[in-house]
């Protein structure tokens, strides 16, 4: 089907498509492209179409270029993670851009523009190994409104639902007619389960009930012990997902 497009002499953003060339990436056409940077490159039906694209990344490189560093923070590891999130949602030639950027998925303004800002408030907020940026609303960008440090091993507590539910942790249990929706939250390697229902609507509260609170809790626990390494942390983690959990049964039985 891609195959069958005609970009030729199209304008996309800021890049002109000369032509089809006889190159391939995979199955995908490779179309020679003027950017107004002056560059040439060569991109992908997908990448023209479905990804977003703007630019050849020069915007991305000048950006970086501009801040060039008076602030100190290059060559740390807090610095490190403010390109990583930046380069996701704005470098076109990123891999893991069409998960972000292409989803509409932007760094503020203020952040993007100012890395030493983001920086320090990583920092304020008691950054450290152990630690991911996480943004509260996955739907929105990254912000100060919208973000808190959260464990590595919380990734994917709130990410988006790939089941035929099309709610994250709840499964369709076919070998169980009564109560065939399934709740769970996987953390530390062990699945726990929040439990089964027959009402999808009600599996789905219960589950985005134990999720939203713990990780609410948790950044809170990680801000307040900035001196205090994630792993010690760890055993409070679980106490406030055991009362969850205690909290959602008690509901049940009422």
């Amino acid at each position: 089907m891609s195959n069958k497009i005609d970009l030729t002499h199209k304008t996309i953003g800021k890049l002109f498509v000369v032509g089809k060339t006889e190159l391939k990436k995979g199955h995908q056409i490779l179309w020679a492209c003027h950017c107004e940077c002056k560059n040439f490159r060569l991109f992908t039906t997908h990448f023209l179409t479905k990804r977003g694209a703007v630019d050849c990344g020069c915007e991305h490189i000048n950006n970086i270029r501009k801040a060039k560093v008076q602030h100190g923070y290059k060559g740390t590891k807090v610095y490190g993670v403010v390109d990583a999130v930046i380069r996701r949602c704005h470098d076109v030639n990123k891999d893991n851009y069409s998960k972000y950027g292409a989803r509409g998925i932007e760094v503020c303004e203020e952040w993007r523009h100012d890395r030493a800002t983001f920086c320090k408030w990583l920092e304020d907020e008691g950054f450290r190994e152990g630690l991911q940026v996480d943004r509260i609303d996955n739907d929105k960008g990254y912000s100060p409104d919208n973000c808190r440090l959260l464990p590595n091993s919380f990734n994917g507590i709130n990410k988006r639902p790939t089941t035929m539910t099309e709610v994250c942790g709840v499964n369709f249990k076919s070998n169980c007619p009564v109560r065939p929706y399934l709740a769970t939250l996987g953390l530390y390697g062990k699945e726990y389960v929040i439990g089964r229902y027959s009402d999808l609507s009600i599996a789905r509260r219960d589950r985005e009930f134990v999720a939203k609170n713990l990780c609410t809790m948790v950044a809170t626990i990680c801000r307040s012990n900035k001196d205090t390494s994630v792993e010690e942390l760890k055993p409070q983690f679980l106490s406030v997902l055991e009362k969850l959990l205690e909290d959602v049964n008690a509901t049940k039985t009422k």
